[in-house]
């Protein structure tokens, strides 16, 4: 009797093993990868001496489902806002594997590539949240050799003038602040 129960078991078992041969033995394909296209909204400030902290503040952020921030502001920021809303597409390869395209930048120099605009909006922004006591401090931490060498000398003249229409703290006595930079 007990020849004959294990006799029904093997042979329910291999009726099973039949029946289940496709999803046991066979290799599935590997999965073709999934790209999505990611659609994003970036805020471009336009870099001059006289672009408002909010619009530089703002400068390079990403809105859109995929990214913290899901809807971008309301621009103007202000009366002198010249932002603008760029519409990007990224794919979920590009994102992955770090592919990004550096796109000119509008200032006031005409359009910089990506480091040098980074840089300036660095600087510029640096002049409007940190307080400089002299022009020789903030050349020491903003160097122009970021720029290439027929940049320098234009970059240096937007700075100048930025410097000098800066909004000044009231100044202290322990700490003269001087307010124009030297004459070169």
């Amino acid at each position: 009797m007990l020849k004959l129960l294990i006799a029904i078991v093997a042979v329910a078992l291999l009726y099973w093993l039949y029946r289940q041969r496709r999803h046991i033995f066979n290799r599935r394909p590997r999965p073709t990868p999934v790209v999505t296209t990611l659609e994003a909204v970036e805020i471009r400030a336009f870099l001059a001496a006289d672009t408002p902290q909010e619009c530089l503040e703002s400068d390079g952020s990403r809105h859109g489902e995929a990214f913290q921030s899901k809807t971008p502001p309301d621009l103007p920021h202000g009366s002198e806002c010249r932002c603008e809303r760029v519409s990007l597409f990224y794919t979920s390869a590009d994102v992955f594997q770090g592919a990004s395209e550096s796109t000119p930048r509008k200032t006031e120099l005409g359009e910089l590539e990506g480091l040098e605009a980074t840089a300036l909006k660095r600087a510029l922004l640096s002049l409007k949240t940190e307080v400089w006591h002299s022009w020789a401090d903030f050349v020491a931490e903003h160097p122009l050799d970021r720029f290439a060498p027929p940049r320098q000398e234009p970059v240096q003249a937007l700075l100048q003038h930025a410097w000098t229409h800066r909004l000044l703290p009231p100044p202290s006595e322990s700490t003269p602040v001087t307010s124009a930079p030297p004459a070169s």
